[in-house]
């Protein structure tokens, strides 16, 4: 029975002996009638009795309501049958005063369950409506009753039936429950009609008799046969009427009775009442008395936790004593719930705080909590390592005095805040001491309701960390240094191809700024190929992870113009491993390409030069050698025709053999010169005057060509051998005339020009700067292909059919040119003519005239040393010496002739010496003579022109120099005036400017 139901039963039981007792009361003082006796006394009874009734059916209503909260609460209950018949008698059995049964329908009226199953329905369904009330659209504490009078068959039964609804207002059903409404009112019997004498009728508002209470039987008709007095009262707890009857001739007997009744029944009622107080206050307080010292049992450990401890299973068990189904043992039930809960939380509270304590200790970082007045409440073991005192001697101090006493490296942050609150929150404070750097901070503690209570400061040790940081920005800047300053462009991309980094190496290659290419689309500096190419280097790189080769791809700068770079890519990875772009490095090219393509082009002009000079020392020995055998030629046919009278038919023939040999010998100057030995009189010339004449000359052999001539004006000099650079002229427009065999026209042009170190034809040739003499041979003839134009200069080389061209000019026009410190640039194009350029450098100086000297035969008979390795010169030689009138020693080799000179060298005018000889060299000879006698005079000879090797002897004192084949006329004129130490021509030097090393073409 729960603490509600106590009340209400007390209250009842109270209610009932008051009523008793004014009801004797009222009784014992209504004396005046018998008829108001008998009308108070009914009127009495019948509010007595409605009072009970009313009483007796909200004790009903209260009972069914709770029955109710039940199934609101679990709605699913109504969907099981079984489970509603479960709750059903789970309800009978809390509430047994629903005796007859307990039954839930649909809002329809349709039976969901009941309680027990053989209770009669029919009792509780309206007749003729099959759904019971109330409505189930009433409210949620509405309760009807229907009190159903009994039949044959049926026993009357007392309904109470309430709506269930859900949350929202939906509903759910109908809760009915059924009472013995004789067991119900049964007490009323004796209460309204105690001396049997009258009726008590309850009835609805319809006049129909439901029940009758302690009623007369019926022995017939009333013998004596009296008025009647009725009471009528409604009640409040349900549409019914309370009707007493009572027959006045009962009437004083009956007060009498009533009132002598009611004493007694008040006294007893009293009484009853009083004790049933008594019971029903016991059974309240005596749990309220065990609560009550729990709860001091509680309030006597005062927070001793061995004692709570004590005493813990003592307030468990006390608790457990009280716990029961009403409001109290609910609510020591709940205290002994909690008291544990409780328990188990402040056994991890007491965890919690062991293991925070241990981590607040062992935390490297300084830590000190301060109250409001900054005085510290709790520290950890750094924070007293570094004030250097043990924790209990600072707790309850203020920060203050600490940092002041403490000599600290903190106190030196009281000195950085003048008038200021120390620690300020939110304040970052750096400080050093002994080579170690702290950061503090401060952070306010607050309560539940943010009300400020306390200060935390916590003290870092970041020394390793700026370290640390430092060298990493130092590292940082390093790396961001050399990826600004190095030559190679480095960039990143993501996945897309769009740009997220690049340095000024990379901006200065493109030609936009960093900013300009983070906006711009990737195929504004990049070919559509290039494209192409890079995506598919790219997707390799993603999908293989490896990094992609160095390769070169084509840019174009925001210039328009379209550079070379030079790339190589790999893949940037996320740490999940997960690909997130590209990194490059990048390095333009375009240079060091075109470098190496002209370094080819100068490979290829090098084994030309290396391949035409091994030609030309083959070609400057076989002229050698055949110049040897010419003199031999030439120095007898001079023999036979100072023997023969001119009017000899043979001496015609002899001066035509002649003609001959002196043309063998131009084709082995030729070759003389292809063999860098041609410069045999250098002398400062004007080129215009030396061109003119051959200009002349050649236009009246080849008269079909129309040659124009533009010699510019104010031409610098040059130093050249004149009979060269005619040679060169004559070859280039024998060139010229070939290439137009109809006719054409031929242009001749000189200039002087200064070439700069940024000329492009500087770069093309490899030669220095400096002032030139350009000499332009143009023709309209048939032109060259590229094929052609690498190989014209080489010797022997022609393009003319068998029998008309030896390939020999072009070769020794460039040897030529080559000697004399100059280039030739030759520009040619198939069937659009050809134009060879002869660079000459320029020469100091101004340039003279040369007297041509006509030999003539002079004799003499001096004694001379003829040292020559090949007989034939010293047959042919010595011959003409003789015939000359000299008196001749010869030998062949170096050995012979230092032998004979030392036997006769005072008798030795003259020493005839071959350059050119195995064994002992000429210049090893020319030495060993010099040494012997060091004025002798030497006169050099030689198959080769006049070489810087014959012109060093000459600057070592050789007398003179005669080039092979030489004639008896040549022989006489040189050797006389050796001997007659008549002034040698001296030895040409070339302008120093124009000693450049020449390149092949």
């Amino acid at each position: 029975m729960s603490l509600k139901q106590k009340v209400i039963r007390l209250f009842i039981v109270l209610l009932l002996a008051t009523m008793s007792l004014l009801t004797g009361i009222y009784h014992f003082s209504w004396q005046d009638s018998t008829r108001a006796a008998a009308v108070v006394d009914l009127t009495a009874h019948s509010r007595l009795g409605a009072v009970f009734i009313d009483a007796t059916l909200n004790q009903i209503r209260t009972t069914l309501i709770h029955a109710a909260g039940t199934f609101t609460a679990q709605q699913t209950i109504l969907l099981d049958p079984a489970q509603t018949r479960r709750s059903l008698d789970a309800l009978m059995h809390q509430y047994p005063l629903f005796d007859r049964g307990l039954a839930v329908f649909t809002p329809q009226g349709r039976a969901i369950a009941q309680t027990p199953a053989t209770a009669n329905s029919r009792a509780i369904l309206p007749p003729g409506t099959g759904a019971p009330e109330p409505d189930a659209r009433r409210g949620p504490s509405t309760v009807r009753f229907r009190l159903t009078p009994g039949t044959k068959d049926i026993a009357p039964v007392l309904t109470a039936c309430i709506a269930l609804k859900a949350a929202h207002g939906r509903p759910l059903g109908l809760l009915a429950g059924t009472l013995d409404p004789q067991a119900v009112f049964g007490p009323l019997a004796t209460i309204l009609n105690p001396d049997h004498t009258g009726h008590a009728v309850l009835r609805d508002t319809t006049g129909q008799t439901l029940i009758r209470f302690n009623f007369t039987p019926d022995t017939g008709a009333d013998p004596h046969p009296a008025p009647r007095y009725r009471v009528t009262r409604p009640l409040t707890a349900a549409p019914w009427q309370l009707e007493l009857t009572r027959s006045s001739a009962h009437a004083p007997a009956a007060a009498n009775t009533a009132r002598q009744h009611a004493g007694l029944l008040a006294v007893l009622i009293t009484g009853i009442a009083l004790v049933a107080a008594l019971l029903l206050l016991r059974r309240i307080g005596a749990p309220l008395q065990k609560l009550m010292h729990a709860t001091r049992l509680l309030e006597a450990t005062d927070g001793d936790q061995i004692q709570l401890l004590t005493t813990k299973h003592q307030y468990w068990s006390t608790l457990k004593q009280i716990s029961g189904p009403d409001e109290i043992g609910r609510l020591a039930q709940t205290y002994l719930t909690i008291s544990k809960n409780l328990d188990g939380t402040m056994h991890s509270l007491r965890q919690i705080a062991r293991d925070w304590g241990r981590t607040f200790n062992s935390i490297s970082d300084a830590i000190v909590i301060l109250d409001q007045n900054r005085r510290i409440t709790r520290l950890n073991q750094a924070a007293a390592t570094l004030f250097r005192q043990p924790p209990a001697r600072l707790i309850g101090r203020p920060l203050r005095q600490v940092l002041s006493r403490a000599g600290q490296p903190l106190a030196g942050l009281l000195k950085e805040t003048p008038g200021a609150e120390f620690p300020q929150p939110g304040r970052m404070y750096i400080w050093r001491h002994a080579g170690k750097v702290f950061e503090t901070n401060a952070a306010w503690l607050r309560n539940e309701a943010g009300r400020r209570v306390g200060m935390v400061c916590v003290a870092k040790d970041v020394t390793e960390l700026i370290r640390t940081g430092d060298a990493l920005k130092a590292s940082e800047a390093r790396y961001q240094s050399i990826l600004e300053n190095i030559d190679e462009g480095v960039f990143e991309t993501d996945l897309t191809g769009k740009m997220t980094f690049l340095n000024n190496a990379m901006c200065k290659m493109l030609g936009y700024t960093a900013e300009e290419i983070y906006r711009l689309d990737y195929r504004q500096y990049l070919l559509t190929r290039t494209l192409r190419q890079i995506a598919v280097t790219l997707r390799r790189v993603l999908q293989t992870g490896q990094p992609a080769g160095i390769k070169d791809y084509e840019f174009i700068r925001k210039n328009g113009q379209v550079r070379v770079f030079r790339l190589s890519a790999y893949l940037i990875s996320a740490s999940s491993g997960e690909a997130i772009g590209f990194r490059g490095v990048v390095r333009d090219v375009t240079g060091r390409l075109r470098i190496r393509n002209e370094k080819k082009a100068l490979e290829a002009q090098l084994i030309q030069a290396q391949k035409m000079e091994a030609i030309g020392t083959l070609a400057g020995g076989i002229a050698h050698d055949f110049n040897n055998i010419l003199t031999g030629m030439l120095g007898t046919i001079s023999l036979m025709t100072m023997d023969l009278d001119i009017t000899d038919p043979y001496y015609e023939k002899l001066a035509g053999l002649e003609q001959y040999i002196q043309s063998g010998a131009r084709l082995t100057r030729q070759l003389l010169g292809f063999a860098r030995g041609a410069q045999n009189e250098i002398r400062v010339t004007d080129l215009n005057r030396l061109l003119d004449k051959q200009i002349q000359l050649f236009g009246r052999t080849r008269k079909q060509i129309c040659i124009q001539a533009d010699l510019g004006p104010d031409l610098l000099p040059v130093a050249v051998d004149r009979g060269q650079i005619e040679q060169v002229l004559l070859n280039l427009c024998v060139n010229a005339a070939d290439a137009m065999p109809n006719g054409g026209e031929l242009f001749i042009e000189t200039r002087t020009a200064v070439l700069d170190p940024g000329d492009p034809i500087i770069a093309s040739h490899g030669v220095q700067p400096g002032r030139y003499i350009r000499l332009a041979v143009t023709d309209t003839g048939t032109g060259m292909d590229p094929a052609t134009r690498r190989r014209i200069f080489e010797p022997f080389f022609t393009t003319k059919e068998r029998g008309r061209g030896t390939g020999l000019g072009l070769a020794s026009v460039y040897s030529i040119v080559k000697n004399h410190g100059g280039f030739i640039d030759v520009r040619s194009q198939k069937n659009q003519g050809a134009t060879f350029s002869v660079f000459l450098p320029a020469a100091n100086g101004n340039a003279g005239r040369r007297a041509k000297a006509q030999p003539q035969i002079v004799p003499g008979s001096e004694t001379i040393l003829l040292i020559d390795d090949e007989t034939i010169i010293i047959d042919t030689a010595g011959s003409l010496l003789k015939k000359l009138g000299y008196q001749v020693l010869t030998a062949p080799d170096g050995d012979a002739a230092l032998a004979r000179y030392r036997a006769q060298r005072t008798t030795i005018d003259l020493v005839i010496l071959d350059l050119i000889m195995p064994g002992m060299s000429g210049q090893q000879i020319f030495e060993a003579i010099r040494a012997i006698d060091p004025h002798q005079k030497i006169l050099l000879a030689s198959g080769y022109s006049r070489n810087q090797h014959a012109q060093a002897l000459i600057d070592q004192g050789g007398n003179g120099f005669i080039q092979k084949p030489f004639s008896l006329n040549d022989l006489s004129a040189v050797v006389r005036r050796v001997l007659d130490d008549a002034p040698c021509p001296p030895p040409s030097q070339p302008d120093s400017r124009a000693v450049i090393k020449p390149l092949p073409f």
